[in-house]
């Protein structure tokens, strides 16, 4: 994935919070870190079979408001179709 992919992706997924939400994420006082791409925010490692997962902004950080992970799979495809009642998900 390009880095360009990579930013417009957070800012389309910033730009679709409520500022309520928005404002939450103030509050709770993290120090923003970078993540670079491959790294993960706890400094750890997700691998299963052919696929990795790494963390970058955590829901305790945002007051639940966002979720954010980087999955990279050596394998083509992806998760079968699914509907999530709850939460937006994009690839």
């Amino acid at each position: 994935m390009q880095d360009l992919d990579r930013r417009a992706f957070l800012g389309t997924a910033l730009a679709t919070l409520p500022l309520a939400m928005l404002a939450q994420t103030v509050e709770t006082k993290v120090k923003a870190a970078r993540v670079p791409s491959g790294g993960d925010r706890l400094e750890e490692h997700h691998v299963i079979g052919v696929s990795s997962t790494a963390f970058k902004v955590l829901t305790d950080e945002t007051a639940s408001a966002l979720f954010v992970i980087e999955h990279a799979s050596r394998k083509k495809g992806g998760p079968p179709r699914h509907l999530h009642h709850n939460e937006n998900e994009w690839f």
